[in-house]
């Protein structure tokens, strides 16, 4: 059995409980873990997550949205303009999803 010392760094959440995020050191590196459940209001959730996205982030959670028609129910694959938000900010930041990427 080995043990890992981690250290918290900073802690933040939203005011709304949509979002909660952690950045700790481990193994000498920093890492940003950030877990969000995306509400109806998805475009500015996700224009805000833009400031959380740094080197070392972890992006987990609900983002309630889906990315292709592989995600949706047959004939439910419609037009969302959150996904476009979504897949600005995974195109700009150069992050994939562990999922489908």
């Amino acid at each position: 059995m080995w043990c890992v010392s981690v250290l918290c760094m900073y802690c933040y959440t939203d005011n709304k409980g949509h979002c909660v995020s952690v950045t700790f050191s481990a193994f000498s590196l920093h890492f940003q873990l950030t877990n969000i459940h995306a509400p109806n209001d998805r475009c500015a959730s996700f224009r805000s997550l833009d400031a959380l996205c740094n080197d070392g982030a972890i992006i987990v959670g609900d983002f309630n949205v889906w990315r292709s028609r592989l995600d949706a129910p047959f004939g439910q694959f419609g037009w969302d303009g959150s996904r476009a938000v979504l897949e600005e900010l995974l195109s700009n930041r150069d992050m994939s999803e562990i999922w489908r990427d």
